[in-house]
């Protein structure tokens, strides 16, 4: 089904399946997205511990699901936001037959599944999935342009009431844009497209990785991307992110706060960073200034 960008797919699928009050278990950090749409429909999240290599932590999400009720569990298993992570098959196949065992729903978010360094591209949970009960939900917002706004859910067993909450949403999808990305997958540019996009990826993910063990303090840690274009950057644990970010504001320099990606408010000493742009000198400037704030903020908080 034909939605208008994957946030309206991921909304539909929890739309129906869940009501306000239910508690939907997330991969934690999360993206701050499904964060937002979680809080407005009165949802609980549920953040289930989350390894930056192999994804979602299964013995901990065995635990939720044996504690509480559990409706849905939502997750980006491929090329991860915000820490880039590819989940393996095995434990794909493990979470598939956990939601078996417990009847629980799955709602798949596979944005940047498409843009994965590697090749083949990673496999969904979706492609094991033999009894409906995975909603994949993707789009072209990250691969060709966000201002597309074409997505799509698949949704398994769950058709007709995804259908109703589409219906009752947006009603329809403009045709336009379908009909141009039609035409450009049916000519082979799409294929073309996302080989360029990702060797440029990969390279600004090495770049940018450069200029931030150039120009952080000693200790920081970044993850290592398998896909897409996002950068999670971990600081002193007393580190404050949203202290940091007001300093940058007044010198116009923005970053993604750690703590926007939990519904608690964790990661205060994490920061997101995107590197899709091309990283220009004016880009590498205003990493070297976000590294100089933060040791400036660190050497004042240290005292004399």
């Amino acid at each position: 089904m034909i939605t208008t960008g994957c946030q309206e797919a991921l909304s539909a699928g929890l739309r129906a399946i869940c009501q306000a009050g239910d508690i939907v278990a997330v991969d934690s950090p999360c993206y701050h997205g499904t964060m937002q749409t979680l809080k407005g429909l009165g949802m609980k999240a549920l953040e289930i511990p989350t390894d930056p290599l192999t994804g979602i932590n299964l013995e901990a999400l065995e635990m939720a699901l044996e504690q509480w009720p559990v409706k849905v569990i939502l997750l980006t298993p491929n090329c991860n936001n915000p820490l880039g992570y590819i989940m393996p098959d095995a434990r794909k196949k493990r979470l598939l037959m956990l939601a078996q065992r417990y009847d629980v729903a799955i709602i798949e978010d596979d944005v940047y599944g498409d843009i994965a360094y590697s090749y083949p591209r990673p496999r969904t949970i979706k492609s094991f999935d033999d009894d409906g009960r995975v909603l994949l939900c993707s789009s072209f917002s990250k691969t060709l342009a966000p201002g597309l706004r074409i997505g799509w859910i698949a949704p398994g067993r769950y058709l007709e009431r995804v259908l109703h909450m589409k219906y009752i949403g947006t009603g329809a999808t403009a045709t336009q844009p379908q009909f141009a990305i039609a035409e450009f997958i049916r000519h082979g540019h799409y294929m073309q497209h996302l080989r360029r996009m990702r060797i440029r990826y990969q390279q600004n993910r090495d770049l940018m990785t450069c200029w931030i063990t150039q120009y952080f303090p000693a200790g920081t840690r970044v993850s290592q991307p398998r896909g897409g274009f996002m950068l999670w950057i971990e600081l002193h644990e007393e580190f404050d992110t949203l202290r940091l970010n007001r300093c940058l504001e007044n010198q116009g320099v923005q970053i993604a706060v750690g703590s926007i990606f939990s519904a608690a408010g964790k990661y205060r000493n994490c920061l997101r960073i995107n590197y899709a742009q091309k990283l220009t000198a004016d880009v590498e400037r205003a990493v070297k200034q976000v590294g100089l704030t933060i040791t400036q903020i660190m050497q004042s908080q240290s005292g004399p």
